[in-house]
């Protein structure tokens, strides 16, 4: 399971999500200025960070969109 954690707006966020869409992969979106609470849960889950995306696979952060590309790359 692929967990986008982003915000409205973000055009990084929605290629992580399009990206998705077109592997025909099982993802969740999570904005996280619907509910700031997700963003602590984050911090203290991954450590700070600055941009949006942040990206999990399976639990494993994966850094943000590229982060993403790589992990995919990896697979094929």
């Amino acid at each position: 399971m692929i967990k986008i954690y982003g915000t409205t707006g973000c055009p990084s966020c929605k290629q992580a999500v399009s990206l998705c869409k077109s592997k025909e992969l099982e993802y969740l979106y999570i904005d996280m200025m619907e509910d700031p609470k997700t963003m602590d849960a984050l911090v203290s889950f991954i450590g700070n960070f600055r941009t949006v995306p942040q990206i999990l696979v399976n639990e494993v952060h994966v850094g943000g969109f590229e982060g993403l590309v790589k992990h995919l790359n990896k697979g094929e």
